[in-house]
């Protein structure tokens, strides 16, 4: 893992869709398809190498959604 650093309001997160794949049950490409969407949501903005979160309050809201419909907590 690269590292968390950032400046005032804003945290980076520095991960590879490898490193993000590492985690139990999630494939490099399963990732690349959820940032996929994510995008075309207007969640996140893509450019080479990274992933910028451009509304927060909507990631949240995808997260409770999905969590719903998973039976998560």
């Amino acid at each position: 893992m690269k590292g968390l650093w950032g400046t005032a309001g804003e945290t980076k997160i520095e991960l590879t869709q490898e490193e993000i794949g590492y985690l139990p049950c999630v494939t490099r490409q399963k990732i690349n398809i959820a940032i996929r969407r994510m995008h075309a949501q207007g969640l996140v903005t893509l450019s080479y190498g990274r992933v910028k979160v451009t509304d927060v309050d909507g990631l949240h809201y995808l997260r409770v959604r999905n969590c719903e419909l998973m039976g998560c907590e």
